[in-house]
């Protein structure tokens, strides 16, 4: 079992409402670590017009938009 971006991008992003909240730099710092993973864990695929879209888990090879849009969300926060 691995870790899946779904559940990484959803919950790093509560984790960084958390932490703004209620400047808490642990919950803060979990949230930059999930970032990490979307930026650098899950297979990214590459386009020509520049696009990218990421996979569920390390191991998936798919394109899923939806998740490369909730990666993308953690990303840019």
């Amino acid at each position: 079992m691995s870790a899946n971006a779904v559940v990484t991008a959803t919950v790093g992003l509560q984790l960084l409402e958390y932490g703004d909240v209620l400047a808490d730099r642990d919950a803060t710092a979990l949230g930059i670590g999930a970032a990490r993973f979307i930026a650098r864990g899950v297979h990214r695929t590459r386009f020509a017009d520049g696009a990218v879209a990421i996979s569920y888990t390390p191991r998936d090879r798919s394109r899923i938009i939806n998740v490369s849009a909730l990666g993308a969300r953690l990303l840019a926060r």
